[in-house]
C-alpha cells in the first residue's frame, strides 16, 4: 500500500512477516513504518513470546535478514521504524527498563473533532511536504544510547511497565533492600 505518493514499502502493515509458523519476510524489505495492529504479544500466548522477540531484533538491530520464497536469505540494512495500535494494553507487554517502547494513549474523538475520512486525506495530503521538510530540518541530538534517539517515557507506560512486574520485583519495588554490615 502506498502513503499518499511515497515509495513502495515506506508503509507496511507485517503481521505475517512475525507470526510463530512465518518464514518468509520479503514484506520488510525496504520497509519504513512497520505498523502492528491488534496483535497480541501477551507472554502468556505461547507464541507471542517467538513474535516479541523477533520485534526486539528488528527494533534494534543495523542489520536484519530478509528471506524471500524460493531465494537465499540475505541481510540488509535496517531501515524499519515500528508503531504498534491496539486497544488492549495487555496485548503489548513493557517490562521495565525497556528503552525500545513509547506509550501514546490516543482518546476518542468527540463528534466535533471528526474529520470525514475523504476531507482528512486531502488535509494530510496538503501538509505532508510542509511536514517532511520541518522533519528534514530538526537536528537530532547526539545520543549514546543502542537507539538513536531516547525514548519518550509517559505515564502510560510506567502504569503498564509497574503492572508486569513479577510479584517479587513489586514487593522489592516497596522495599529499601538493607545491606549487612559486619
Amino acid at each position: 500500500k502506498l502513503l499518499y505518493g511515497s515509495p513502495p514499502n515506506a508503509y507496511m502493515k507485517v503481521q505475517e512477516a512475525l507470526k510463530a509458523s512465518a518464514s518468509f519476510n520479503a514484506e520488510l524489505h525496504s520497509a519504513i513504518i512497520c505498523v502492528l495492529e491488534e496483535l497480541d504479544l501477551n507472554p502468556k500466548r505461547g507464541d507471542a513470546v517467538i513474535t516479541y522477540n523477533r520485534i526486539k531484533e528488528l527494533v534494534t538491530g543495523d542489520v536484519i535478514s530478509i528471506h524471500e520464497k524460493k531465494e537465499t536469505p540475505s541481510m540488509i540494512k535496517n531501515t524499519t521504524h515500528w508503531i504498534m495500535c491496539t486497544n488492549k494494553r495487555s496485548n503489548c507487554p513493557i517490562f521495565k527498563n525497556d528503552s525500545r517502547v513509547t506509550v501514546i494513549q490516543v482518546n476518542e474523538l468527540t463528534k466535533e473533532e471528526m474529520i470525514p475520512k475523504v476531507e482528512f486525506e486531502k488535509l494530510l495530503l496538503k501538509e505532508g511536504p510542509d511536514f517532511l521538510a520541518h522533519i528534514l530540518r530538526l537536528e537530532i541530538p547526539n545520543s549514546n544510547d543502542r537507539l538513536a534517539l531516547p525514548v519518550i517515557e509517559t505515564e502510560d507506560k510506567s502504569r503498564i511497565q509497574e503492572s508486569n512486574l513479577t510479584a517479587i520485583e513489586a514487593l522489592l519495588k516497596n522495599k529499601p533492600i538493607l545491606s549487612m554490615v559486619p
